[in-house]
Formats: structure tokens, C-alpha cells, sequence
């Protein structure tokens, strides 16, 4: 349990990759002096001593800045600790670190079939969940993990131009498909190959270069929240769920029968899985075996029924629950 002693708790729910939103909803709770002035993280201070943040999860996917987005959470969280300001995981978060630990040589059908149906509601196609454009629908968020390459200024400005490009003719193709109802987040996938691709739908003559772009972005995403990365370790110490002043946060939802010894097992037993001595697996192995975990990133049960809600709170032996997914 966070904060007995709080008076005030904000909360800000899915950011997905809007760096921009996230600065401006911070910066309207007043919480942070200097943020506004856009002067060095270490020169932040923390206005209201009885007060508290916590972000919902879902940082990444749909936008086109989720390493803006969540670098900037990250940053909160670092600069002011846990006691000011936490941040939870979502099912976004939760998908792609089962995502990053997909050997390449497994290849992701193999790797995410037998956890895709069972635990995060996925068709088992086989594909990561970065591939769903409905669920990743803006390539520019790829495309931000890049690190432009340095020295020749010919060769800087031609891999320039190409992102460009690519970016522009998938943004035209995936608004050609939306305005046209033609889209369906199974046969239309941001893969670089297969028949399914988003590939079919840009002109013949630029195939080559978009499928060499997204590729490469991709490979850049996923390398960008490794294990190793100041990103990708900071999204393996977040936990599903926190308690905060007599409340508790999910993204999803939470069991009726739920008590907080379960969420705090939970919380440990995906911090185990996430370990850098843990096996890859690890975490979809969990998610297989405990569906429960579903329910506090993806569930939305708790939402229809106002009999669950008084249940959960009665288990858990809170006065509210807050959730970030509401949809």
C-alpha cells in the first residue's frame, strides 16, 4: 500500500504513444514544477507533497511516439520514485515483452500460438501483436526506435528519404483501407511478407523498398525494449496492479473473488518471469498458466456489472478501483 497519508491521486490512463498528450495531462495536474519550462528532468521538483500519479498503462501501439511516451513515464517514474509516481502495465506492455523474447529463429508462429487464445484474447495466427495494425496502426512508432546512421551525408540523406517514403505510403494504404471498409485486423497485418501483409496494398514499384523499411524498423522496436535497454528494463519492474490511498489500479479489471495477497503474488510471479537469469519463455509461459492474469490487463467484465465491483471491493478491501482500459 502506497500513500495512507494522500490526499490527492491523479491518474491518467492509455497515453498510447502520444508523447504530446502526456506531457500536457501532467502538466495540467500541477504536480511538477519546471516541466512546463521544458528544462532538465533533474531540475523537476515535485509541487503537492500529498499527492500522487499513477499512469494506467498502455504507453506504446496506435500513436507514433511510443519511445517519446514512454521514456518521458519513465523518466516521471525515476525521477520522483514509486511513492510519487507509479506506472502499471497494460495488455500493450504486456504483449510486447512476450514479443521481444521471440527468438528469430523460432520464428513468432511457434512462439506465440500456444499462449495467443488462452491468455491475451489473440486469433492464433502466430504473429506478434506488434503486426496487428489494429493494435499497432501507426508504422511511425517503429520507425521512432531507429537510430540514424552517422558520417556520410549522402548515405544519411537517402535512408532519410526512404523512411519518408515508406512511412507515407503505408499511412496512404492504411487510410485507403479504413475509409474504404476493407480493413480486418486478421488478413491485414504490418509484416513485411506473407500473404496477409500490408505489403499488398502499396504500389508494385515500392514493395521492395517499404518491406526493407518496416523490417528494419521493426527489428529497431523490438531491440529498443530489449532486456538490456534502459527501456526495456524499466518495463520489467512494472507491476500489473498497485494499491494507492485505499485504492487499487488495473488496466483490465480484477476477479470478484480477488483479495490483494493474490495481486501481490501476481505482481511477483511476473517480476520472476521478467528476471534477466529468467528463461525467454518465461512470461508466456506464466501468462498460459495463469488466466487470471488476463483479467487485470485485458478483462472488461468488471465494467458491466456493478454486483462485481462491490464483490471485488469487499475481496480486496478497498473503497474504489480504478481501471485504464475502459472500451
Amino acid at each position: 500500500m502506497i500513500g495512507d497519508a494522500l490526499s490527492t491521486v491523479w491518474a491518467i490512463g492509455d497515453l498510447h504513444a502520444d508523447a504530446h498528450c502526456a506531457r500536457a495531462w501532467v502538466r495540467r495536474t500541477g504536480l511538477i514544477d519546471g516541466l512546463h519550462q521544458n528544462v532538465s528532468p533533474e531540475k523537476w521538483d515535485w509541487a503537492e507533497p500529498a499527492s500522487t500519479l499513477v499512469f494506467m498503462g498502455d504507453y506504446v501501439d496506435k500513436g507514433p511516439y511510443a519511445r517519446s511516451t514512454l521514456n518521458f513515464v519513465r523518466t516521471l517514474n525515476e525521477r520522483f520514485g514509486d511513492e510519487r509516481v507509479q506506472a502499471i502495465l497494460g495488455n500493450h506492455e504486456v504483449n510486447l515483452l512476450v514479443d521481444r523474447a521471440t527468438p528469430q529463429a523460432m520464428g513468432a508462429e511457434r512462439a506465440r500460438a500456444s499462449a495467443c487464445a488462452l491468455v491475451l484474447g489473440l486469433s492464433c495466427t502466430g504473429h506478434r501483436y506488434l503486426n496487428y495494425a489494429y493494435a499497432a496502426a501507426h508504422p511511425a512508432q517503429y520507425a521512432e526506435w531507429t537510430v540514424q546512421r552517422q558520417g556520410n551525408v549522402t548515405a544519411v540523406a537517402e535512408e532519410t528519404a526512404n523512411m519518408r517514403q515508406a512511412l507515407d505510403l503505408l499511412l496512404k494504404a492504411l487510410d485507403h483501407l479504413y475509409v474504404t471498409g476493407a480493413y480486418d485486423p486478421q488478413s491485414v497485418l504490418m509484416t513485411p511478407s506473407g500473404r496477409a501483409s500490408i505489403l499488398h496494398h502499396i504500389p508494385v514499384a515500392q514493395r521492395s523498398l517499404v518491406a526493407s523499411e518496416l523490417a528494419r524498423w521493426q527489428a529497431a522496436y523490438l531491440r529498443g525494449v530489449g532486456p538490456s535497454t534502459p527501456e526495456g528494463a524499466w518495463l520489467s519492474r512494472r507491476p500489473l496492479t498497485v494499491r494507492v490511498a485505499g485504492l487499487v489500479f488495473v488496466h483490465g479489471g480484477v476477479h470478484p473473488t480477488a483479495t490483494a495477497a493474490e495481486l501481490d503474488e501476481i505482481n511477483a510471479a511476473v517480476a520472476r518471469s521478467l528476471l534477466p537469469q529468467a528463461d525467454l519463455a518465461a512470461l508466456g509461459k506464466l501468462l498460459q498458466q495463469r488466466p487470471e492474469i488476463r483479467e487485470l490487463v485485458e478483462d472488461r467484465r468488471l465494467h458491466k456489472s456493478c454486483d462485481r465491483v462491490l464483490r471485488a471491493l469487499a475481496s480486496l478491501n478497498v473503497t474504489r478501483i480504478a481501471v485504464g482500459s475502459s472500451h
